[in-house]
């Protein structure tokens, strides 16, 4: 498609943090789709640190609006749920983003999503390392846990499914492999996460006849 636009939002790991060889995986999908359309196809990469889906709401469609040309012309890619999923040390049981907000969340980014395109897509989320995360270090008032972002990825999967919305589950993917190895820190992935991601990105778009 000559002159598609293909727009992804999420947090730090969409901006591609902890991948200093390659700039992360929207950075891989962006020069290999516009070295492959000699630019006349483009990539916009709108992850930012620490977003939720709540935060991602916020700034959603006024991103949308400013860069979409036309519908048939645009591909939105939403990749969030980490950061809803942590944890507050004080009580485990409050999450960032509750689990009912989150189940709403997803259906009204593509709600949204749809007033500028047809093809929607979610990317699931990655499994974390319990063992250097719990607590963040950075950050050390909250927790990511493996068991929030199993229970987090299953939400969207099924907001997806409802929504007939393609899902990558890229979590079901990661734990059937030695994931630990691909995370810099314990939550974002290492260049060769990001590499790994990227391909699986790759080869779902292909499926879903993007690329």
């Amino acid at each position: 498609m000559k002159g598609m636009q293909i727009i992804v939002f999420g947090d730090s790991i969409v901006r591609g943090a902890s991948d200093r060889k390659n700039g992360g995986w929207v950075q891989l999908l962006k020069s290999y789709v516009e070295n492959k359309s000699d630019f006349n196809d483009t990539v916009y990469n709108l992850g930012s640190g620490g977003d939720s889906s709540s935060d991602i709401l916020e700034r959603f469609e006024q991103e949308l609006k400013h860069r979409s040309k036309r519908a048939d012309k645009n591909i939105v890619i939403v990749s969030v749920g980490v950061n809803d999923s942590y944890y507050f040390e004080e009580d485990e049981k409050k999450t960032n983003v509750s689990e009912a907000q989150y189940q709403k969340n997803p259906k009204k980014l593509i709600a949204i999503a749809r007033k500028y395109t047809k093809s929607v897509f979610f990317i699931g989320l990655l499994p974390v390392d319990n063992a250097r995360v719990q607590p963040i270090p950075w950050h050390k008032e909250v927790s990511y846990s493996y068991e929030n972002c199993e229970k987090y990825n299953e939400l969207a999967k099924e907001v997806c499914r409802k929504e007939n919305v393609a899902f990558l589950d890229i979590f079901g993917f990661l734990v059937k492999t030695n994931y630990k190895k691909l995370l810099a820190d314990g939550v974002h992935p290492n260049s060769a996460g990001h590499r790994k991601i990227f391909g699986l990105v790759l080869n779902f778009l292909k499926r879903n006849r993007v690329l």
